[in-house]
């Protein structure tokens, strides 16, 4: 939702150093043993990750003495002083582990007031897609996030198209909130300066077509039904690399990695570190819908068929469809995974399908112009009028 956090930032660095060191082991045939020892580690923090981002509800956290103890501290004055409140919060309340995105959630809000109430501006920023919102709107509701918006930001900066999505549409929001909104096209990505590592370089010595599943969590069955078509539909036009991402379960792996043996147009990678210098070189892109990979695509100016997750949000399904409406890619749908044709022909058919450039989409890509420009100006204007703390 527009005011989720992501998972906390030491986990992330975790999983980053982890994602690496495996990169680096996979360039070794002689540490294959080490690799399934360290998928395994990938795999239960992929696990805490989302555990951490599921369990938000029944957080019972009295924040009074907290907000009054922030709200009163000098954070102007002595050193240091903001810095011992913020940890005197988190040690007064003792969060269980379990809710730590909770209460993450509500340490941010209380944080959030208090910037405003002196005079800070802030800005929310928002994906292009967030969910249906016959889905989303009870959820915003439960969780008091409607006030937060009028009351607190000024700003709304959602990194897409209203061609695309309007993700506040549909939310019962007030027209205060809907004005605070912009658009500021999607967000271009670049080819990293650095070489592919060496199983890639190989993988991509051909036309290929890039297949990538993000992450791996719940990319196996766009894997199976890739590997499906090759089997079945005999000689494609380009050989395919299949990428399975750092968190696919190991077991899955190996039976695609087995599967892949037998096929003579088929490469596997698990993972690598400049997946857009891989996307770069591919005649187009089979991949899941979600908004990096969509941006990369658009960037990287790729012909793509998008096969989107629809569990447990429909946030890629939104977005592929809009995108197929305007001709930016194809999109199959996933309540047919089992009809092999049409994933065979939706690869075969890559070769006539457009490109994106080829449809005029005004603002396209302009998110960081746009961001530069509109953070020029929330910098040369003040925040609306500050909000008075006072005692729950």
């Amino acid at each position: 939702t527009g005011l989720a956090l992501t998972p906390p930032p030491h986990l992330l660095a975790i999983r980053d150093q982890l994602t690496a060191k495996l990169a680096e082991v996979l360039e070794d045939e002689s540490r294959r043993e080490a690799t399934v020892e360290l998928q395994e580690e990938l795999e239960a923090l992929r696990e805490s990750v989302a555990r951490l981002s599921q369990q938000r509800e029944d957080l019972a956290l009295d924040l009074s003495d907290a907000r009054l103890e922030l709200a009163q501290s000098p954070l102007d004055g002595e050193p240091g002083a903001g810095t011992r409140a913020l940890l005197g919060m988190l040690h007064d309340l003792c969060a269980p582990t379990d809710s730590l995105r909770a209460y993450v959630d509500l340490l941010l809000a209380e944080t959030l007031g208090i910037l405003r109430q002196r005079g800070t501006r802030l800005i929310l920023g928002l994906r292009d897609v967030m969910d249906e919102p016959e889905m989303l709107a009870p959820e915003w509701e439960r969780k008091n996030v409607a006030p937060a918006l009028s009351r607190l930001y000024d700003q709304i900066w959602i990194y897409g198209l209203p061609q695309i999505c309007d993700p506040l549409d549909g939310l019962g929001l007030s027209e205060t909130v809907q004005r605070k909104a912009v658009y500021t096209g999607y967000l271009p990505r670049s080819v990293p300066d650095a070489p592919l590592s060496p199983e890639a370089e190989r993988a991509a010595d051909e036309p290929f077509v890039l297949v990538t599943a993000g992450g791996g969590g719940d990319g196996d069955e766009l894997i199976d039904w890739v590997l499906r078509a090759y089997e079945q539909a005999g000689p494609m036009p380009w050989r395919a690399v299949l990428v399975f991402g750092p968190f696919m379960p190991s077991e899955r792996q190996a039976e695609f990695r087995q599967r892949a043996a037998a096929l003579p147009q088929v490469s596997t990678l698990v993972f690598d570190a400049h997946l857009e210098a891989l996307m770069e070189r591919a005649a187009g892109v089979v991949a899941m819908g979600g908004y990096n990979t969509f941006c990369e695509i658009l960037s990287l100016d790729k012909p793509a068929v998008i096969v989107p997750r629809t569990r447990p949000r429909l946030e890629q399904r939104i977005r592929a469809e809009r995108a197929q409406e305007l001709g930016l890619v194809r999109m199959l749908d996933p309540d047919f995974l089992a009809d092999t044709r049409a994933m065979a022909a939706a690869i075969r058919n890559l070769a006539v399908q457009n490109r994106p450039s080829e449809v005029v989409v005004p603002g396209l890509m302009d998110g960081v112009e746009s961001i530069t420009r509109l953070t020029d100006l929330a910098l040369e204007r003040p925040a609306a009028e500050p909000l008075r703390l006072v005692q729950p």
